[in-house]
């Protein structure tokens, strides 16, 4: 459970008389440390205001490179970010949303959620302005905002706002943090397209949890039958042994009885370490 820890750091500020309401898990605090990571150093070394720096143009979301084979950049694009109060803001929202989140998914859920609906947005922002710089960090962070959203609607945070009126408030602050209202920064309004991607994996993840668990539960019942299966042969090859001898067995039955033999023993030494 070390990736889904609980604790209650920056909780309750000193002095302040409610609850922040948000909680970190080790995931979350995993993610913001490689988005901030990725933040200062690519923003840390652009060769000037205008331009992006090689790791942006490297990982950055770009539908005409990803058609020519860089397919990596559905993976990176939802940990890039395009300015300082997007990236603040996005930050905030996985600090108070994200460990909920990522408890109620688990690990690999919370991994593909993220990253489906980063690439979903900055998909669609390249689409809309191509050749432009789309790092689909807002995309990704507006699904977990969304996930919160729709799993715990009134989970209270900042001492009183519940999550289905923090989440729309968190979402234009990071979206205002990217326009500029004119015609190429208002592409990046389409990274709403992660949206009905969150809602869908939403709808998905208990239909294929409880795919899983028939699975499961079918093999299990299998396993249950064939153990009965084998432990039934093994009676009846002892019997014929008491009766007849070993050499009345054949080579099929001696190969069985010596895979047997094995796996007792291997359980025998377990057992006793």
């Amino acid at each position: 459970m070390g990736f889904f820890r609980r604790t209650p750091a920056f909780a309750r500020l000193p002095g302040v008389g409610f609850n922040l309401g948000g909680r970190w898990t080790t995931l979350s605090a995993l993610l913001v440390t490689a988005t901030t990571a990725l933040f200062v150093f690519s923003y840390g070394n652009r060769p000037s205001f205008e331009e992006l720096s090689v790791l942006t143009e490297a990982l950055r979301m770009d539908c005409s490179k990803v058609a020519d084979g860089e397919v990596w950049r559905i993976l990176s694009a939802p940990f890039l970010f395009s300015g300082m109060l997007q990236f603040f803001f996005a930050s905030l929202a996985i600090y108070f949303m994200g460990g909920y989140v990522a408890r109620r998914l688990g690990f690999t859920w919370f991994v593909l959620v993220y990253v489906a609906c980063g690439a979903a947005g900055g998909t669609a922002s390249s689409l809309m302005a191509p050749g432009r710089g789309f790092e689909a960090g807002p995309a990704a962070t507006y699904g977990i905002i969304l996930m919160c959203t729709l799993y715990f609607p009134y989970m209270y945070f900042l001492g009183g706002a519940t999550a289905r009126q923090l989440g729309p408030v968190l979402m234009a602050a990071i979206m205002l943090a990217s326009l500029n209202f004119d015609g190429g920064d208002l592409s990046y309004l389409v990274q709403l397209a992660a949206l009905p991607v969150a809602y869908g994996m939403l709808k998905l993840e208990p239909a294929v949890e409880r795919l899983r668990s028939r699975r499961r539960l079918r093999r299990e019942i299998i396993g249950a039958f064939t153990e009965a299966q084998r432990e039934e042969e093994l009676d009846r090859l002892l019997k014929k042994v008491a009766h007849e001898g070993l050499d009345s067995l054949n080579r099929k039955e001696r190969h069985f009885l010596q895979t047997v033999s094995k796996e007792y023993r291997r359980k025998k030494v377990k057992n006793n370490h």
